[in-house]
């Protein structure tokens, strides 16, 4: 018998024992999937933020952890303006309050005359412009606070008039409110600076020369394009991390199960590979035959894995943390259940390294002691 039938007859020699071990495998490849896909689906969200905001180029203080750290003072924006090639400023002052059930309410102040308030997509009600001392509600937030145009909104311990209704179709930034900077300065403490610029390029400048001339004529700033953006903020990196080293962590604790199966499973077959030793198979086929049932364990775990992931992150989507400002997409990445599956496997394989070492110490001449 070929060692592709041997592994098959002994999986099914105790089908329950084989059922546990793969879903043991599973449940570790399920929590990688859904450790890894959340993180991926939590990154794109930032990510997608170009299709709404532009290709504008970012610039923050130099040496800011996140956007909220970040301090520049006013009097930037004129001197950026005067630069070759650039066709706008946007000032930007972020904040984040606790409103109703949300304690991390996302604020942008901008200026109403500013590009990026002008191309604030209106859903109703009046723009930014117009509204004076008020504010604007992402339709997502107008949404889950019951709120519409000309009602009051508790915002930063003040009271305000909700002016309009923004709809993006971004998640996050739908979640949120915008208003005038001057008035989220007195709000959330910023007398005289803002949290971030955002720089529009005239056409055919180039984006990667004007990001060095600003650099060279301002080296207390960092300015980067909005897509590369996303990827200097060490929050994001660190989660993006830690989130993999959590994962790989629990395929290997699923791993070491699949391994103690195998080992007793060569353990109750000691007779059996004797007799294939005394038949003549080599050392490297026996130890094939024990790899290949790990092979199996850890794919059959990872394809199990997949659908389960696919519910079990469209649940953590809707009813998860973050899912009011829709933080998570819902959709699992197939390269990540690719990836689940194909680290599944390696792991199985990898665990099955105490069981090869021990059937290779098994000799022909244990068949008669075995028997």
């Amino acid at each position: 018998m070929n060692i592709v039938g041997l592994v098959l007859r002994d999986l099914t020699r105790r089908p329950w024992r084989s059922g546990f071990t793969i879903a043991g495998v599973a449940a570790g490849a399920c929590v990688y999937s859904l450790i890894i896909g959340s993180t991926e689906n939590f990154v794109q969200k930032f990510h997608d933020l170009s299709s709404v905001l532009g290709d504008s180029l970012v610039v923050q203080r130099a040496g800011s952890l996140t956007p909220l750290a970040s301090v520049l003072p006013n009097d930037l924006t004129e001197r950026l303006r005067s630069l070759p090639g650039v066709a706008g400023v946007s000032r930007v002052g972020l904040g984040r309050c606790r409103v109703s059930d949300s304690p991390s309410f996302l604020v942008l102040g901008l200026d109403p005359l500013e590009p990026l308030a002008v191309r604030l997509p209106m859903a109703r009600g009046r723009r930014l412009a117009a509204i004076g001392h008020g504010v604007l509600l992402g339709e997502r937030a107008a949404a889950r606070l019951g709120v519409g145009p000309g009602s009051e909104l508790e915002l930063g311990g003040q009271k305000l008039t909700v002016g309009g209704i923004f709809r993006t179709g971004h998640s996050l930034l739908d979640a949120g409110a915008a208003m005038d900077l001057a008035e989220a300065q007195r709000v959330f403490d910023l007398p005289g600076t803002v949290t971030l610029m955002l720089v529009d390029l005239e056409s055919g400048i180039d984006p990667a020369q004007a990001c060095a001339e600003v650099s060279r004529q301002f080296p207390s700033v960092e300015v980067t394009t909005l897509g590369d953006f996303m990827d200097t903020i060490a929050t994001i990196r660190f989660v993006e991390q830690f989130a993999r080293l959590l994962a790989l962590l629990a395929v290997g604790i699923a791993a070491l199960g699949a391994a103690n199966v195998l080992s007793l499973s060569v353990q109750e077959r000691t007779r059996e590979i004797a007799v294939l030793r005394a038949i003549g198979w080599q050392r490297q086929r026996i130890a094939g035959l024990v790899l290949c049932e790990g092979l199996c364990v850890g794919l059959a775990g990872g394809v199990v894995a997949a659908p389960i992931s696919l519910v079990a992150l469209g649940l953590l989507a809707r009813f998860g943390p973050g899912s009011s400002i829709g933080l998570l997409s819902g959709l699992l990445p197939p390269g990540v259940a690719l990836e689940a599956t194909a680290v599944s496997a390696a792991a199985a394989v990898l665990g099955a390294g105490f069981p090869v070492a021990r059937a290779l110490r098994i000799t022909p001449s244990a068949a008669l002691r075995a028997g």
